[in-house]
């Protein structure tokens, strides 16, 4: 019974340490100010593709600074869904932490 849970923590624990954090920024731009702001309160949801298929793995709402962040990620291919309309595909690397480009939405 020691040496399964034994195998059990080795196995969770390497699962645990090949996960990246990864952390963005949705922007906002129009034509009149020109230079992106931040968008809070803007609905983000994660999506990864296994075997064929999304699923969603994730949900963040920005904060004030437009920020968003999802903890413990396998490295592999994703999307970003923002407001449930546009979607942009991110691939995640196997490291600790990982900072993706910002998402910028132009209103006209």
């Amino acid at each position: 019974m020691i040496k399964i849970v034994g195998i059990l923590i080795i196995l969770v624990s390497s699962i645990i340490l090949n996960a990246t954090d990864i952390k963005g920024r949705i922007s906002g731009s129009n034509n009149i100010t020109k230079e992106p702001y931040a968008l809070k309160d803007i609905d983000i949801k994660l999506y990864q593709e296994r075997s064929g298929e999304w699923i969603k793995v994730g949900k963040f709402i920005t904060n004030s600074n437009g920020m968003y962040y999802f903890k413990n990620l396998e490295s592999g291919r994703y999307t970003i869904q923002v407001n449930g309309k546009a979607n942009y595909p991110i691939e995640v690397l196997n490291q600790d932490s990982q900072e993706l480009a910002p998402i910028i939405i132009n209103y006209k």
